[in-house]
């Protein structure tokens, strides 16, 4: 495993950088021909143009192939057990480091042990988890007991928005044919020592608002007060979107959430037992209600005597099950519009949708997610915590609709792991542990 992952992390594979393509490129053949050593068929599935190619490969299920039986007993038992097919879901991209480097403790891309813990990008998003799961399929492989088809479909995009993702899944569609179950390990617990199995995501809509006057920048001290200015106009749309509850104001906008039901409200209970009980209100707020968030304003002309001609808020909103994506995109326009024309300014508004990727929600009821709790529970020798995320992961939902299966969110690290911050890291005990729970599922399912 060590060995593996110090390469791995050597290897600067961060996506959304031109000057880091090629790196990426590299990571994605190190994985496949790591891939390749271990038993698997495995490719590299090219994505769209100056986009990291996704690395493919298949453990095909042995339990039913050792050489003690007859052709005749062999295409027998083929014929009484068709072997299931599990897909394990990954990234091998990370995030930048450059604003970062005077706040880590060691060189970013040096896998570094201090104290049970291995440091790192991408230690614990993604790289370590792949790995564990790789040699845990690799131990079934070896033992000769690999009772089902396992593929592993490991993206390079993902901390930028899966751009190409699908359309490399459809160009090689018959690569990804009756899937029964899709694993992901790409989340944490939500402490230090209480495991947890995620059963769902929030989806994302990223958009910039803009307003803009068409005239050159103006110098502030000439024409302030005599034109519209674009950024109060801004401030005055921006400003209408949320209110001081941090509702979301755009109409509809809570329409289609669904409503808690008995059975949802009752997973939150061992949660709350776990921790304080005000905190499960901040919990549904974090993990199953929309919400809106402005990042950052930019303005043509940084410059405190100017007025800028063009600026943009950047905002994104986190939705929920039932809300479509359509639907929220088209009431963000309208209501944008709505508030901007009664400036009755002279400057014009402009709202483009950068992005967007679906919610995720699982079945915790459903035979494979109580197989993944069994393992986790024997594992850790209690239940895991049956939690859901705030955050996006566009290629889940996807994922579910072009395999038409379900998929299982197993976390391996802990919440102080630091992912996308200086210092990521991941307990070595988890990333062992963690290899030993997707062995045990893949058993059992």
């Amino acid at each position: 495993l060590l060995h593996i992952l110090e390469k791995w992390i050597s290897i600067r594979t961060i996506s959304g950088q031109p000057q880091y393509l090629e790196e990426c490129r590299r990571g994605a053949k190190y994985l496949k021909n790591i891939m390749q050593q271990l038993g698997a068929t495995s490719q590299l599935i090219p994505s769209v143009a100056r986009k990291n190619p996704l690395v493919y490969a298949k453990f095909s299920a042995n339990r039913f192939n050792h050489r003690s039986l007859t052709p005749d007993q062999e295409q027998s038992t083929k014929s009484q057990h068709t072997p299931r097919t599990v897909l394990f879901y990954g990234h091998y991209d990370v995030m930048p480091v450059e604003n970062q480097k005077n706040e880590w403790l060691k060189d970013p891309f040096k896998l570094t042990g201090l104290n049970g813990y291995l440091y790192g990008r991408g230690t614990s998003d993604n790289k370590g988890p792949i790995v564990s799961s790789l040699l845990a399929v690799y131990e079934l492989v070896k033992e000769g007991a690999l009772d089902v088809n396992v593929i592993f479909l490991i993206e390079g995009e993902e901390e930028c928005g899966s751009h190409g993702f699908l359309e490399a899944l459809t160009n090689h569609h018959s690569l990804f044919l009756d899937i029964d179950l899709i694993l992901l390990s790409n989340s944490y617990w939500l402490g230090e020592d209480t495991p947890c199995i995620t059963h769902g995501l929030r989806g994302v809509v990223r958009a910039d608002i803009t307003v803009s006057s068409g005239l050159p920048n103006l110098h502030s001290g000439v024409e302030g007060g005599a034109i519209s200015e674009p950024l109060i106009d801004l401030v005055h749309v921006v400003g209408k979107l949320v209110d001081s509850e941090r509702r979301v104001l755009i109409p509809d906008f809570y329409q289609d959430v669904l409503p808690v039901t008995p059975s949802e409200e009752q997973l939150y209970e061992p949660i709350v037992d776990w921790i304080q009980s005000y905190i499960k209100n901040q919990l549904m707020s974090r993990w199953r209600y929309p919400t809106l968030t402005v990042h950052k304003v930019d303005v043509s002309v940084n410059n405190p005597t100017i007025i800028s001609n063009s600026v943009t808020a950047t905002i994104s909103m986190r939705i929920v099950p039932n809300q479509e994506i359509s639907d929220i995109c088209n009431n963000l326009k309208i209501y944008a519009y709505q508030i901007f024309d009664q400036l009755r300014s002279d400057n014009q508004i402009k709202v483009d949708i950068q992005s967007s990727a679906d919610y995720w929600l699982g079945d915790p009821d459903s035979e494979y997610f109580k197989a993944a709790e069994r393992a986790i529970e024997h594992e850790w020798n209690m239940k895991p915590l049956c939690i859901r995320e705030g955050g996006s992961i566009p290629a889940v939902r996807w994922l579910e609709k072009f395999c038409k299966a379900s998929a299982i969110h197993i976390p391996f690290g802990q919440s102080s792991d630091q992912a996308h911050l200086p210092n990521e890291r991941i307990r070595l005990h988890n990333l062992h542990a963690g290899r030993r729970i997707i062995k045990a599922l893949l058993q059992d399912i």
